[in-house]
């Protein structure tokens, strides 16, 4: 089981908020919108906008809903 998965299963439903303070990582991106679409917690993602911009482009997802 990944940290993810174990994350998941302790704080699902909890009404959790997990800062992620590199935005300009696209594995950050990811990790942010996984939590988000399982549900897991609410991401907020700190950054300048253009390099939370950057990472979004270069992770391939959306940040929609973050």
């Amino acid at each position: 089981m990944g940290i993810i998965e174990s994350f998941a299963e302790r704080t699902r439903g909890k009404n959790l908020s997990v800062v992620f303070p590199e935005g300009r990582d696209e594995r950050v991106i990811r990790a942010a919108r996984r939590l988000k679409d399982d549900s897991v917690a609410e991401p907020i993602v700190l950054g300048s906008p253009g390099q939370i911009e950057a990472a979004v482009e270069k992770a391939e997802v959306g940040l929609d809903g973050i």
